[in-house]
């Protein structure tokens, strides 16, 4: 569907299809902030600060 480039280094698919940022189900954070919602994931930032 979207290349794997577009998601944050966390990213995964857990058994029930969910999408999962840095350990958060999307959907929960879609229900707790509403939408949009931008989510910044801290493992991405830190391997970005750290290649350059």
């Amino acid at each position: 569907m979207f290349p794997q480039s577009v998601f944050p280094d966390s990213a995964e698919v857990d058994s029930q299809g969910q999408l999962i940022l840095g350990g958060c189900k999307a959907s929960d954070l879609a229900e707790e902030y509403g939408t949009p919602i931008y989510v910044l994931d801290e493992k991405t930032l830190g391997l970005a600060a750290a290649a350059s």
